[in-house]
């Protein structure tokens, strides 16, 4: 009986093929989702200032701020 293939440390195991399949994220890098997060909360900010400070609408501002800073208007074109 063939004796089962092992993989080294950090090295696919294959079939004796050259085939590789290869994995592509879509994440920005830390940095960019960083400034991200904080262009979002500066605006969010921003609305929470022009509501005159006042609490109870913290997601509404954060969703709100979400969708202008990632450039969704919310509106629907047919």
């Amino acid at each position: 009986m063939p004796k089962a293939k092992t993989a080294k440390k950090n090295q696919p195991i294959t079939n004796g093929s050259q085939e590789t399949a290869s994995i592509t994220t879509f994440a920005p890098p830390a940095s960019s989702m960083s400034n991200l997060e904080e262009r979002i909360r500066q605006r969010a900010y921003e609305f929470f200032l022009e509501r005159g400070g006042l609490d109870g609408y913290a997601e509404e501002d954060w969703l709100r701020a979400e969708a202008e800073v990632l450039g969704h208007s919310g509106r629907r074109t047919a």
